[in-house]
């Protein structure tokens, strides 16, 4: 709403096309990759001969997931081409709200950050834990007096992406939240 308000008075800021990159999981990805940005592969779940040679591309699992939804709610782990199908029968008309995404094992961090002038000015990254597990529950990474411990160095390399992505999704000003 504030977007379309802030676009209609003509008051700068960011547009309902810069919105679009940070609620929309397909057009964030679609747009980070346009920025030279790894993602993992991707598909939009709305022609199912496309679902077919992604499946058969791409090696299982997958995940389906929902475009506008907040991290986790709503994902299914499909394992193979033969589980998808109901899923989709069951998601009727609103498939096209929905993304196939390769999954990819690991631990799963998100970056707090403030922007200002397209210029990251403050960010926090923190682990989740690893996502193969299911383990979704936040857990802090804290700093370590130490600067080579794996927790810095994940730390800062979560930074640096989102400093990235914040750059090729066009981010001016505010605050963010991104998971990597």
């Amino acid at each position: 709403m504030f977007p379309a308000l802030r676009e209609h008075l003509r008051i700068p800021g960011m547009g309902l096309t810069t919105v679009r990159y940070f609620r929309d999981k397909l057009a964030m990805r679609a747009r980070a990759q346009e920025a030279g940005m790894l993602v993992p592969e991707f598909v939009h779940v709305l022609n199912h001969d496309n679902l077919r040679e992604f499946m058969n591309r791409v090696p299982g699992p997958w995940l389906l997931k929902p475009r506008s939804q907040a991290s986790g709610i709503g994902m299914k782990k499909i394992h193979a081409p033969e589980e998808l199908w109901p899923w989709l029968d069951q998601l009727g008309d609103q498939q096209s709200f929905y993304l196939l995404e390769q999954f990819v094992p690991g631990s799963v961090y998100h970056v707090d950050s403030v922007a200002s002038e397209r210029g990251v000015v403050f960010a926090a990254a923190h682990a989740y834990g690893n996502a193969t597990a299911g383990y979704f529950a936040p857990r802090r990474c804290f700093h370590h007096a130490h600067p080579s411990s794996r927790c810095s160095r994940d730390q800062n390399a979560s930074r640096k992406i989102n400093r990235n992505l914040l750059v090729g999704l066009g981010f001016v000003r505010g605050v963010t939240h991104a998971e990597f």
